[in-house]
């Protein structure tokens, strides 16, 4: 029987044979009583993340890159979790953290609390302004994967969005239309 904060597993194989592996963590199950169909079961899901939405974070930031202060966040949210929550890890990994290292600016997560993913977002987003306002004049995606080898870990990726647009942009190119 399926109980709030479950973890469930799935791997899910495409057609290239491509295996990603997912984790998801049961929020709420809900019965469903059904006269054409009879019972069945609703299961609501969150990533591993959600865990990021708890934390609440109240520090400033000045003359700081990005790629600094998301290390800074992360390893915050890595000192004060508990056992049921997954650590975040990579976030120190410049491979996996590819934030800009040359940008200086003031984050003011101090002012008022804030949770801590929605900081590292804000981190993110704000480097799509221009460097004169404060960004990298480039935009950056940050996303958290499943660690398929600990389930007690999520991994950070933070990366330029052109990357993506360039293969989808690629992927695009091979299709050909006909008449």
């Amino acid at each position: 029987m399926l109980a709030q904060y479950d973890l469930l597993k799935l791997v899910v194989t495409d057609e290239d044979s491509t295996v990603k592996t997912l984790v998801y963590e049961v929020d709420r199950v809900i019965p469903i009583k059904n006269a054409r169909e009879g019972y069945s079961v609703e299961v609501e899901c969150l990533g591993q993340e959600h865990w990021l939405q708890k934390v609440d974070v109240a520090k400033q930031f000045f003359f700081e890159s990005a790629q600094q202060v998301v290390e800074q966040l992360s390893d915050f949210y890595n000192d004060i979790i508990g056992n049921s929550q997954p650590a975040i890890q990579n976030h120190d990994d410049t491979s996996e953290n590819e934030l800009p290292r040359w940008t200086a600016n003031d984050y003011l997560f101090g002012t008022a609390e804030i949770k801590t993913y929605d900081a590292l977002l804000e981190v993110v987003e704000h480097l799509g302004a221009s460097v004169a306002a404060g960004g990298a004049a480039d935009f950056f995606e940050l996303v958290f994967d499943t660690n398929a080898a600990d389930l007690t870990k999520i991994n950070l990726r933070a990366f330029l969005l052109v990357q993506v647009l360039l293969v989808a942009l690629k992927l695009q190119s091979q299709i050909r239309f006909s008449k």
